[in-house]
């Protein structure tokens, strides 16, 4: 009995310790490494730019008239309506140009009247020859021109209405909200050049939109129809939508820079976006859905070159003693092409990732596709959900593994597709 203890305690103790010793082995293989993992998920890729909210249907309202502001009748934030006065200009003046132009209107009607019956009494006389023709048409001519005076006095006298009447009352052209009132009482406004604009009304103020700009780098990879969203420092943690809605094709140079002025439709401002705010913009360009991806940081692994012979060689050691007399002629086939192959260039659509393989460190070729700059899509024969793939070499681990075999600190990329 006693002996029969002594003999499992023996082999419980080999057993131990073969059991520490690979396992020792395989751990300090891995810690070599650092591993991220092969995931589905979504690749998206986005062009940032900053903007400026602005309301939709804004409209600027100023004044045909120069003189002095005499009433203002709304503020900031009121809301008014079609039609509605918000300013009165200093009517005195108007009232005195009416009353002038009224007077000419009887000045130039009883001059016409006057011509006119000079102008009928010199027909007669002309038809008893009692005046020359010469006489008569200068009679007419006299006429014609009074009554065109005529006319000129009266539409002055309209022009003088409407000041008055109309273009002295300033009224609000839509239904809508004074965003901003650039005017004060007794304030003079000059129209001599073009009309100042004294108030701006927002149709809707929920209603908004973004004026970005598009550095020319960027702007083919903007279409109309793309989704967008957007920051705004007053609310940091929340996020907007938006829409872009047009294209501007007139450039604009800033700093020997070119961009494109791109409009961004925001589908809800909640309440809380206001003119003027600037917008931190992330337009989505591309969007792939579960799909295969992974860190690039896997994708840029390179392994020194005692490494890479030894994956190779046990490569080749593991074909020769799988193959058979059949497949034989088949293997040196391959092994011709692997080394054709290991002198031409990667294609660009491919890298190597590298993983180990029941311990043992091996590598295979994958095909990349779209990336957003921190993970990049892949698709492969023998890749799938879960991988571990090694997106770092400990160069401490790896120094100290290499002491007795090479002084080189030379690092080899990939060598081709096996």
């Amino acid at each position: 009995m006693k002996k029969f203890i002594i003999t499992l305690l023996v082999i419980a103790s080999v057993a131990t310790g073969l059991y520490f010793y690979f396992t020792k082995e395989n751990t300090e293989e891995e810690s070599k490494y650092d591993f991220t993992q092969v995931e589905y998920g979504n690749i998206e890729n986005y062009v940032s730019s900053t903007g400026t909210l602005e309301t939709v249907g804004s409209v600027e309202v100023g004044t045909q008239l120069s003189g002095k502001i005499e009433h203002i009748y709304v503020d900031y934030n009121e809301e008014v309506k079609e039609n509605q006065i918000l300013a009165l200009l200093d009517t005195l003046q108007l009232h005195l140009e009416v009353q002038s132009a009224q007077a000419d209107v009887e000045q130039k009607r009883a001059q016409l009247s006057l011509s006119k019956f000079q102008y009928e009494n010199d027909k007669k006389l002309y038809q008893q020859s009692f005046i020359s023709e010469l006489a008569l048409n200068s009679s007419e001519s006299d006429y014609l021109s009074k009554k065109a005076l005529l006319s000129s006095s009266l539409i002055k006298l309209e022009k003088a209405k409407i000041n008055l009447y109309n273009y002295a009352y300033i009224r609000s052209p839509i239904n809508g909200q004074i965003i901003d009132k650039a005017v004060e009482e007794g304030q003079t406004v000059s129209a001599s050049m073009s009309a100042p604009t004294l108030f701006v009304i927002a149709e809707d103020i929920s209603q908004m939109e973004i004026y970005a700009s598009i550095d020319e780098t960027d702007i083919g990879n903007i279409q109309e129809g793309q989704k967008a969203s957007f920051t705004v420092e007053t609310y940091p943690e929340d996020e907007f939508e938006a829409v872009v809605s047009e294209i501007r094709l007139q450039p604009e140079t800033i700093s020997n820079v070119v961009n494109y002025t791109v409009v961004l439709q925001v589908e809800s401002t909640e309440d809380k976006l206001l003119p003027g705010m600037t917008a931190t913009i992330e337009i989505l360009i591309n969007e792939k859905s579960d799909v295969l991806k992974v860190d690039n940081s896997a994708l840029s692994v390179s392994l020194d070159q005692q490494s890479m012979m030894e994956i190779m060689q046990r490569k080749r050691a593991e074909r020769e003693a799988s193959a058979d007399s059949t497949k034989g002629a088949r293997k040196g086939q391959g092994m011709g092409r692997m080394g054709g192959q290991q002198k031409r260039e990667m294609p660009q659509d491919m890298k190597l990732v590298y993983y180990l393989n029941d311990g043992q460190l091996d590598f295979m070729p994958v095909k990349i596709g779209a990336t957003d700059g921190y993970q990049t899509e892949i698709s492969g024969r023998d890749i799938s959900e879960g991988m571990e793939l090694i997106s770092k070499v400990n160069t401490s681990s790896s120094t100290s593994s290499k002491k007795s075999t090479s002084n080189s600190s030379r690092r080899m990329g990939p060598p081709g597709l096996f």
